[in-house]
């Protein structure tokens, strides 16, 4: 992609980022399972020199990992880049490129590991991940991955040292995922657009785009998560990430043995299930319905908002999309703050409900059909995204169609991740029912519902929650999990109730996987270091 990040980690983000254990400074990813969990652990030998072939749903684009968090793009970045810290299967935090670090509410400070380099060869020190830190707030990004724009960053030896302007909560969690751009790339990052410039343990060596990239494993790389090293056995020499778009096609080449795993979300399981193909299933997503309330659009209106939802049949809508209701905006799995008791109340009562609503607000069917108010009618212009796989296709399809019954105008939009993303800069939408934020605590959805909109910020929706801007305020001031855990529960709450997001649906992730491989996962993804191939 090439627009700045604003937007880009709300769409289409079907593999998100990894679980949190616990609330506040703590936590890191779930327990890690292997890839041929179904199946057991591959009986042949560890081999090395092999290929690890992996199917992605969508060509990811310009691969800047500071402008691009597809999931397409996701699943490259962890193979050729490293991060601060990462997440160990035990639910810990654990030293990548930082070796030591302290943190406190507005300063947090690193200290780097000697012996990291590019993949130039370039050394990776303390002025390099200021200046990614930078880049990311600069003003032609502004992703406020670190929680907030509001930070200065400085270096002494080899320590980077972060000031916050505010208190920011989640920090080591949100920089799990901040890959460290370094060499020629961080000087010149048009080289981004289809190579890689990282310290990861893989380097891109070829890149055909909607077709595949190829990365090729580096010697010498000693430095991964908690010391992890390309040294041990097993790790594949190349690793291909091959674009298929039809999961029909996907299950086909798995089947073939032409593809060594996959994730696969809609009818192709089963038959992959009946060949006996190994696979892992985890709950690991919500899918959000987000509305734009900028002045002069149908949904600034708060019980056009209402109706719409309750329209929905939100179990009916799950089951087309093969998932289950959610009441919570953010998974369980991926939220270290899991609201006890359930989310807040959702809007619902179906068409009957609706046409309430809509009746009081002013909004009357026409001859048509169609309601209107003042002349105009009550047309809304929705996002679809045309490749999140085909149950969710139809589960926009079937959100449209309950709308259209209930006496709306819907224009529908199935459009790719970047036009998706182009469009809720824009503004040029009403709508957003099957989208999902990839955001791994509580406070990282913050710039999605809160501050500046676009091109300033990050906030497409508009929106203007009072009670969730002064909850978030109380939750960086806040000490201990549980108190803190509450104060977010109660943001979420307050962003439900007003129907600026609504939860949808939650999703299962499930990847199927060669029985001459095995693998661990986060929500992100294939974990790479801990790729074994064997024979067979």
């Amino acid at each position: 992609m090439t627009r700045a990040m604003k937007c880009t980690a709300a769409v289409g983000m079907l593999a998100a980022a990894t679980a949190l254990a616990a609330c506040g400074g703590g936590g890191g990813a779930p327990a890690a399972a292997t890839g041929a969990t179904d199946g057991g652990k591959p009986a042949g030998a560890l081999v090395g020199g092999a290929t690890f072939t992996y199917a992605i749903g969508a060509d990811p684009g310009g691969l800047d990992p500071a402008t691009n968090l597809s999931s397409a793009a996701t699943s490259v970045f962890p193979f050729a880049y490293d991060t601060l810290v990462a997440a160990d299967q035990d639910n810990k935090i654990v030293p990548n490129l930082a070796e030591r670090w302290s943190i406190t509410p507005k300063v947090a400070r690193f200290t780097l590991r000697d012996g990291a380099t590019c993949a130039d060869g370039s050394p990776v020190t303390a002025g390099v991940v200021a200046k990614n830190l930078n880049y990311l707030k600069s003003p032609k990004v502004q992703y406020p991955a670190l929680g907030t724009l509001d930070y200065e960053v400085s270096t002494a030896g080899s320590t980077v040292t972060i000031r916050f302007g505010q208190p920011v909560t989640f920090l080591l969690q949100n920089l799990e995922f901040v890959p460290i751009v370094c060499g020629s790339g961080l000087a010149d990052r048009s080289k981004l657009q289809r190579g890689t410039s990282g310290s990861g343990p893989y380097v891109m060596s070829e890149a055909v785009p909607n077709d595949h990239y190829t990365l090729t494993l580096r010697r010498g790389y000693t430095w991964g998560p908690d010391g992890a090293s390309t040294d041990a056995r097993g790790l594949p020499a190349r690793v291909v990430l091959k674009v298929v778009p039809n999961e029909t096609t996907t299950a086909n080449l798995l089947l073939a043995g032409d593809l060594t795993a996959a994730v696969i979300r809609g009818s192709e399981k089963s038959r992959l299930k009946a060949q006996q193909v190994p696979s892992l299933s985890k709950t690991l997503g919500i899918t959000q319905m987000f509305f734009n309330e900028a002045a002069g659009r149908p949904t600034a209106d708060v019980a056009v908002r209402k109706a719409l939802t309750a329209a929905l049949d939100r179990a009916a809508v799950a089951k087309v999309a093969a998932g289950t209701a959610s009441p919570t905006l953010l998974a369980p799995a991926v939220n270290p703050c899991p609201p006890t008791g359930g989310g807040a109340p959702i809007a619902s009562g179906g068409a009957a409900e609706a046409g309430k609503l809509l009746d009081a607000a002013g909004w009357v069917k026409g001859s048509d059909g169609v309601r209107a108010k003042g002349g105009k009618r009550l047309t809304v212009t929705m996002l679809g995204l045309a490749s999140a796989g085909p149950a969710l296709v139809s589960a926009a399809q079937y959100v449209a169609e309950t709308w259209r019954d209930a006496g709306v105008d819907v224009k529908s939009r199935s459009l790719s991740e970047n036009a998706s993303i182009e469009a809720l800069n824009n503004g040029s939408w009403d709508v957003f029912p099957i989208n999902q934020v990839g955001v791994t605590a509580p406070s990282q959805f913050t710039p999605f519902v809160s501050g500046e909109a676009p091109p300033k910020g990050a906030n497409w929706g508009h929106v203007e929650n009072a009670d969730y801007d002064r909850l978030v305020a109380k939750a960086a001031t806040t000490t201990g999990d549980a108190a803190t855990c509450q104060v977010f529960n109660d943001a979420e709450r307050a962003l439900v109730q007003r129907v600026d997001v609504v939860p949808m649906v939650a999703l299962d992730t499930t990847w199927f996987v060669s029985k001459k491989a095995e693998f661990q996962v986060s929500p992100l993804g294939v974990i790479p270091m801990t790729i074994r191939m064997h024979e067979g």
